[in-house]
């Protein structure tokens, strides 16, 4: 049976400090990918993803974060990507929302995820705040790299000069809001096969729990405003979504 997916979450203990093995358990019919984005989680997803069979990982060092490390850092990080359920690298890219002063060290950070996903043929996972055009003049170097633009927020325009490049479009959570025009406007007009469903947990639930602290069973709802954007069944998104999984990350 085709599962529903979360491409991105942050189940980590910082945010479900009582209650995360309770929320993994009750998205048992949804594919989760961890997405570390410092040391500590990348350590926290590694012991997560042993204990739950509907878990993945993703490791990386996010580009808010990138001030409290240096690049030889990130090799304890790479380390672990040969581990059998560590399936992309990630979240890394760049944000120009939070801060642009360190803009040459993000890009570097990034690069260095970039070249490690191409080395272990994994699927790199994007942050792109206020960044789509910067992540990619940077991308679009890599012809053998495999992409996710996670929590897409750029123009239809833009996203459809990644899809070229072949990179998946995550839709999260904010394509369920009534105001969200532009990016209901992107999954109208980019093919199925190049959309992958996520949550971001615990932030961006989707309509009714808007607010709220989100779970990756949520999923379901971003997969059901999808169908009815696309004039589809949930069911048969549900399918296209897992196939495109499926394909991404090389797995049955």
């Amino acid at each position: 049976m085709n599962k529903f997916i979360d491409s991105h979450a942050h189940i980590l203990r910082e945010y479900y400090p009582r209650d995360k093995n309770e929320v993994i358990k009750n998205s048992e019919n949804t594919i989760i990918i961890i997405n570390g984005v410092d040391l500590e989680s990348n350590k926290e997803i590694l012991k997560t993803i042993i204990k739950n069979d509907n878990t993945y990982g993703a490791l990386g060092i996010h580009p808010t974060e990138v001030n409290d490390y240096e690049l030889s850092d990130l090799e304890s990080v790479f380390e672990s990507l040969d581990n059998d359920k560590i399936i992309a690298v990630g979240e890394t890219g760049l944000d120009l929302y939070w801060n642009k002063d360190n803009f040459e060290k993000q890009k570097e950070f990034f690069v260095k995820h970039i070249e490690k996903a191409i080395e272990h043929n994994l699927p790199v996972i994007i942050h792109s705040r206020n960044a789509e055009e910067e992540v990619y003049e940077i991308i679009k170097g890599y012809k053998d790299l495999k992409s996710i633009l996670h929590c897409y927020g750029g123009n239809l325009e833009t996203a459809q000069k990644f899809v070229k490049l072949g990179s998946l479009i995550g839709i999260g959570g904010v394509v369920t809001f009534k105001n969200s025009y532009q990016l209901q406007e992107i999954v109208k007009k980019i093919n199925i096969n190049n959309l992958i469903t996520e949550t971001d947990s615990p932030y961006l639930s989707p309509e009714p729990y808007r607010g709220k602290r989100n779970e990756p069973k949520n999923v379901e709802y971003i997969v059901e405003k999808i169908a009815e954007i696309k004039g589809e069944k949930p069911n048969k998104i549900k399918e296209l979504i897992y196939n495109n999984f499926v394909r991404e990350f090389d797995l049955k």
